[in-house]
């Protein structure tokens, strides 16, 4: 939930999809920012553990059931401002989401349009004139690409990695 109080932040989990069939990222424009940005993110509900909440969502907004998810960048934090003017202020990690399919469905109600695209056109979008990224998109991208250019051989995180607030949702 985004926060318009600046000492205040809430917890996500954020998930960018890997296809079995290649390293793609599946950029999702939403309808609520007008941005196109990761794969899906959500709040976790009480008593939910944010990989449950990534699977959730996934499955939710996109139809994809999860191969599986991994952990990859356990301190991502987000801090911008929307287009509306909303302070997001979020401790988000990052999570690998493995699909078996390309087919997707997406909830008509949060995703506008949707793209399978491979993950180095998404890093040279978010290097180069990224405006149609979203702020988060475009920093959790820059981050990601350190780890090499094949999402699926990226290192897992342990847990630990996590700040405390997100081990506690």
């Amino acid at each position: 939930m985004a926060s318009s109080e600046p000492g205040r932040h809430d917890s996500r989990g954020s998930a960018d999809i890997a296809g079995e069939l290649g390293a793609a990222s599946l950029p999702a424009r939403w309808k609520s920012t007008g941005f196109w940005t990761n794969s899906c993110s959500g709040h976790p509900c009480r008593g939910e553990k944010l990989p449950a909440a990534v699977a959730r969502r996934v499955d939710e907004v996109l139809g994809i059931i999860p191969a599986d998810i991994t952990l990859i960048l356990p301190d991502f934090r987000c801090r911008t401002v929307t287009k509306a003017g909303i302070l997001e202020n979020s401790i988000c990690p990052v999570y690998r989401v493995t699909a078996h399919t390309r087919l997707v469905h997406p909830d008509p109600n949060e995703v506008e349009i949707l793209a399978w695209i491979p993950w180095t056109a998404l890093v040279a979008r978010a290097g180069g004139d990224a405006r149609s990224l979203k702020p988060c998109c475009r920093e959790q991208v820059r981050r990601l690409r350190l780890l090499g250019p094949d999402p699926r051989r990226w290192q897992a995180s342990p847990n630990s990695g996590l700040p405390p607030a997100a081990r506690t949702a």
